[in-house]
């Protein structure tokens, strides 16, 4: 149990601080690209689009949008539908096999990657192409209660009641 949950815990924080890298604009490429964002999609905690600003391609897609680019949408679109309908019917049957083990990874991503989201950073930031651009992120312990802190906390301990009451209130719900 706890080596599942530590797998995914790896994994999630892994894929949030990977480093953005340089890869080509081949077809084959973006078809690969729309595969893995949609992938990622499909599991909570992962963004497609933080998937596609990893692999560069972010801009490259939203530009295909704008200006109607075809030869860039429809391998990317392709590599989308391959990824949904692959990366799906491989997770339903890790669910059907391994129902706890695949739910502890799934359950770990999330924890790995919560680092990212957690309100209390150090930010760098440079400048890329007249655009301040975010290169690292790093979290940290607040050694002070301000007012932020307190609010920041709350908030957390209210997200934490709210999903506890909804659980407990759907497991009072009768199933049909």
């Amino acid at each position: 149990m706890v080596l599942f949950l530590s797998v995914g815990i790896a994994l999630g924080w892994f894929i949030v601080n990977l480093v953005p890298t340089n890869t080509p604009d081949a077809p084959w490429f973006i078809f690969l690209s729309g595969m893995l964002a949609i992938s990622a999609m499909l599991l909570p905690g992962i963004s497609g689009a933080f998937i596609l600003l990893i692999l560069r391609k972010y801009d490259t897609i939203l530009n295909a949008i704008g200006h109607f680019n075809f030869m860039v949408l429809i391998p990317f679109g392709l590599g989308a539908l391959t990824g949904l309908v692959v990366f799906s019917r491989f997770l339903g049957w890790l669910l059907d096999r391994f129902y706890r083990a695949t739910l502890l990874v799934i359950i770990g991503v999330l924890i790995g990657t919560l680092w990212v989201i957690w309100p209390f950073q150090v930010r760098k930031y440079e400048m890329i192409h007249n655009k301040e651009r975010l290169i690292s992120s790093t979290p940290f312990w607040p050694d002070t209660l301000t007012q932020p802190v307190i609010y920041a906390l709350l908030m957390m301990v209210l997200g934490l009641a709210l999903v506890l009451i909804l659980y407990a209130w759907a497991k009072r719900v009768p199933q049909n």
